[in-house]
């Protein structure tokens, strides 16, 4: 897993969803509606915890290019419950997921999921001159 600072962490742990009801502080819901927990961060063992997933795959932007700085860029970073985050492997925009919500637990169901058009724009916008060269 790859390491990033506490305030990435932080960040990215922002991005996800709120529970209504739930202290946003410690619980949230990844893009495919599991639950993960703040302190599970990199907790490959437990049902709730999550890590720090590349929305555009690593690999497809290595093959591109595109420098370690933009690779890691906040826009690219989501948290994912870390099955999500294994089915989820190489693919974007479509890809399955493993886990969802159900009643205040999180139960294997795999799904098709598609990042979202907000998401999906603000990634694409942002690696767009990586992958366009313009002709002089």
């Amino acid at each position: 897993m790859q390491e990033f600072s506490k305030d990435i962490i932080e960040v990215v742990w922002e991005k996800g969803r709120i529970i209504e009801g739930y202290d946003p502080a410690k619980f949230r819901q990844d893009a495919c509606g599991a639950w993960i927990t703040r302190d599970k961060y990199g907790d490959k063992n437990n049902n709730f915890g999550w890590v720090i997933d590349h929305i555009c795959p690593r690999s497809l932007l290595e093959r591109h290019n595109v420098p370690e700085e933009a690779v890691n860029d906040v826009v690219n970073l989501q948290p994912l419950h870390w099955a999500n985050d294994m089915s989820k492997g190489e693919s974007y925009p479509i890809f399955l997921s493993s886990r969802y919500a159900v009643e205040g637990d999180n139960i294997t169901l795999v799904q098709s999921f598609i990042i979202n058009d907000a998401v999906r724009t603000a990634v694409d916008k942002f690696f767009e001159p990586f992958f366009h060269t313009s002709a002089e």
